[in-house]
């Protein structure tokens, strides 16, 4: 550990210490009364500072999803974690600790400021995904080798990059070697990077470049084609039909099949399983084309959704931004007459009438939010109903499609039923196949033995298109109710957003007034 805690003592994050964070942030006056009166989730809290807390381990900060700046500086701690959720950060400072990796940043894929200054690190690493980063700062640490400054070349994004006080620092070909290898840097250590630097780097490390370029390309393709691979496979899991574009759920009927693999070595069977995986798996086509052109209906269902949902917030963008411009304009005007009275008397009835223009312009405010909070629900409703039909309809066309497939599979039981009774009878007269496996004989050694069997398989296979069948209607499912819950949960927090502005500007507006400045 280190020797600072014996003169410091760490400090939890925990829940009082972070909603005490954010009332001391958060908006004062009435907006500040609203926000400890209704309380803040911290779903809506955006920005987070912890600096100076003494906090030794990151923890508790798994319900501030939505934070898009977090300073944790002036701490000491040791190791970086527990910001998993906090996928919309942009801005983390973790500056002045006592941290010696980078690591736990993987989910933190929109992060664009990244401020590791005054820490231990000795090694560049574990920040693959954070391809937005846009600034690092990783001054005063403890970083050595040039060679691994190679592993910032995949920010295309980084423009400032500071390393001033690190080891590398002091090696002659430092400027150099940034200026060869990093490109896309503009900024080093809070300095233009200059064109010589690029130069002559260029000279020098001509071929090691060369050959580094050569590899990313390559690189790049392997991505680029597993990219497009694994979009075209969420395609297909976000439209419920992966893998039933071939016959992989028909290979899957037989894979935990014992009874059914042994008895399509009967006499007859092959040809009947031939003509069953055709059928089976043309309906599998289907349903897979039926599943991607419902997917493409139901997205086109929500970008329209969304369009109307954005239209209403824009009018009512310029609603509220016409309603307080004007305001603007009236108090100036009101302010500026107020200046120019002596008269306590007036003065004192001026004051009053601004008042209650300000508690006019509150129940304007207050009212259009109301009715725009009205019409939004109105278009979720509606848009809860279309999808339910949708949703419905595309359900039953399922279910018509998986019924065929256990109409095929009900088929191909009765001739499979045929052939191994024939089978029977042929070795009841004393016909045996020599290339009969031991346990195929077991299974034709009498009728009740070759029907169980049988009829073992055909459950089986039943059982795997029913979880087929669940698993696309459940998913569909989950999917609709999913939607409308985050949706209204967002209307929720907008509301709560949006009033809170109100009444921080109306509080601002009633104190400009108490604060106005009178001609003596």
């Amino acid at each position: 550990m280190s020797h600072l805690y014996d003169t410091v003592v760490p400090t939890v994050i925990d829940d009082g210490l972070l909603m005490e964070t954010v009332y001391e942030q958060g908006p004062k006056g009435e907006a500040g009364k609203f926000c400890k009166a209704e309380g803040v989730a911290p779903a809506e809290v955006h920005e987070l500072c912890l600096e100076y807390k003494n906090i030794l381990v990151i923890d508790g900060l798994w319900e501030f999803v939505n934070l898009t700046k977090l300073q944790l500086c002036n701490n000491i701690i040791e190791k970086i974690e527990g910001l998993e959720l906090l996928v919309n950060l942009v801005w983390l400072d973790l500056s002045f600790n006592n941290i010696h990796f980078i690591e736990g940043l993987d989910t933190l894929v929109n992060l664009e400021d990244l401020t590791l200054y005054n820490n231990k690190i000795t090694c560049l690493e574990n920040m693959d995904n954070l391809l937005k980063l846009h600034v690092l700062s990783m001054g005063n640490n403890d970083l050595r080798d040039l060679e691994n400054l190679r592993y910032l070349r995949r920010f295309h994004n980084l423009r400032s990059l500071n390393l001033f006080y690190n080891p590398l620092c002091y090696d002659p070909q430092y400027k150099v070697f940034v200026g060869a290898f990093l490109p896309e840097v503009v900024f080093l250590d809070y300095r233009l990077l200059e064109e010589e630097h690029r130069e002559k780097g260029a000279e020098m490390y001509q071929l090691p470049v060369l050959k580094l370029i050569e590899k990313e390309a390559k690189e790049r393709k392997h991505r680029e084609k597993d990219l497009a691979k694994s979009q075209t496979e969420k395609a297909h899991i976000d439209a419920y039909v992966e893998n039933l574009d071939g016959p992989l759920l028909f290979k899957n009927l037989y894979e935990e099949d014992r009874e059914g693999n042994l008895l399509s070595k009967v006499k007859g069977a092959a040809d009947l399983i031939s003509e069953f995986k055709h059928r089976f798996v043309r309906v599998c086509h289907q349903i897979f084309n039926l599943g991607i052109e419902e997917k493409t209906a139901r997205d086109a269902e929500v970008a329209l959704f969304w369009e109307c949902f954005n239209e209403a917030m824009e009018e009512d963008r310029k609603r509220g931004m016409n309603a307080t411009s004007t305001f603007k304009e009236e108090q100036k005007a009101i302010f500026e007459n107020m200046r120019l009275e002596s008269d306590p008397v007036k003065l004192e009835d001026m004051v009053k009438a601004y008042h209650v223009r300000v508690t006019e312009l509150w129940d304007d405010l207050v009212g259009a939010e109301m009715h725009l909070v009205d019409e939004l629900d109105e278009i979720v409703e509606r848009f809860e109903l279309s999808l339910q039909d949708m949703a419905s309809n595309f359900i039953e066309h399922i279910q018509e499609l998986m019924s065929k497939l256990r109409e095929y599979e009900g088929f191909h039981n009765e001739k499979l039923t045929e052939v191994a009774t024939a089978q029977l009878e042929s070795m009841a007269r004393g016909e045996f196949d020599e290339t009969m496996s031991t346990e195929l004989v077991d299974i034709l050694s009498d009728k009740d033995s070759t029907l169980s069997a049988i009829a073992t398989s055909h459950d089986l296979h039943l059982l795997k298109i029913d979880l087929r069948e669940d698993k696309i209607v459940n998913g569909i499912t989950t999917w609709k109710t999913s939607l409308i819950k985050d949706i209204r949960k967002s209307l929720w927090e907008r509301n709560r957003t949006r009033m809170t502005e109100i009444c921080h500007f109306i509080d601002q507006a009633r104190d400009d007034v108490d604060n106005l400045e009178m001609t003596p």
